[in-house]
C-alpha cells in the first residue's frame, strides 16, 4: 500500500518559549521545568526571542501549512558530517552552495580538503564552553 501520512512535530523539538522579564532568581525555577536543560544566551545570561519573532512563529504554526526549519551556520562554525558517505567527518562551514548543499572544509597538514553534502547532512558541533 502506498499512502502518505501527515504527523505533526515540535518545530523546534527541545525548545520551551518562556515569557519572563528575564529576571535571575526565575532562572532556577524556569530551570525546574521537567526536561529544561539550560537557557538559551551567553556566559552574559539568557537571550530574548524578539516579541515579533514570537508571534511570526505563532502565525506559521496556525497557517496549517509545511512548515521546514534548519540551523543557520556561520563561516567558520565547527560542523560534523552526520550522514552520508562522510559521516564523522568534522571541519569548518565555508558556505552554502545552492540548493541544498553546503561546503565543509577540513584542514589537515596546513591544507585544506573541501566536501560539498547536504545541508541536512551536517550539525553543528556543540560549544563546550556554554
Amino acid at each position: 500500500m502506498d499512502r502518505k501520512k501527515m504527523i505533526r512535530v515540535p518545530l523546534f523539538p527541545g525548545y520551551l518559549f518562556v515569557k519572563t522579564d528575564l529576571n535571575p532568581s526565575e532562572h532556577l525555577e524556569i530551570l525546574k521545568t521537567v526536561g529544561a536543560v539550560r537557557l538559551i544566551g551567553s556566559t552574559g545570561g539568557p537571550k530574548p526571542v524578539p516579541d515579533e519573532a514570537v508571534q511570526s512563529l505563532m502565525i506559521m504554526v496556525r497557517a496549517d501549512d509545511v512548515i521546514s526549519t534548519a540551523e543557520m551556520y556561520r563561516k567558520g562554525d565547527r560542523v560534523v558530517v552526520v550522514y552520508g558517505p562522510f559521516t564523522g567527518v568534522v571541519g569548518q562551514f565555508i558556505r552554502y552552495g545552492g540548493k541544498g548543499r553546503v561546503v565543509v572544509n577540513i584542514e589537515v597538514l596546513g591544507q585544506c580538503a573541501g566536501v560539498d553534502v547536504s545541508e541536512g547532512d551536517i550539525e553543528k558541533v556543540p560549544d563546550i564552553m556554554s
